[in-house]
């Protein structure tokens, strides 16, 4: 076993190939994910419900006027298309 430098860890080395394991003289860390408290779910819940009355009331909106201009802008290339294919037959028939 050797000690890291700078740290309370020591390294030590199994006799097979580079395996090796890393024990920490700290205590370690048992709570990773603690369970979280009432008031704290409470504070997520009412910033969730505001970001999605924003985006209710300002995004869904402007989202609606994009929508909307792209559909005119298929429809007016549609027709046109339509014209010139109508154009481009009536000339070969007459």
């Amino acid at each position: 076993m050797r000690k890291i430098k700078g740290t309370d860890e020591k390294v030590s080395k199994s006799g097979k190939g580079s395996k090796q394991s890393v024990t920490s003289s700290k205590k370690k860390v048992e709570v990773l994910m603690s369970k979280p408290t009432l008031h704290d779910l409470d504070k997520k819940v009412s910033v969730l419900t505001e970001l999605v009355g924003r985006i209710e009331t300002n995004h869904l909106e402007h989202i609606k006027k994009d929508i909307d201009k792209l559909d005119f802008r298929v429809w007016a290339i549609l027709t046109g298309i339509t014209v010139q294919l109508a154009a481009t037959v009536l000339s070969f028939l007459f």
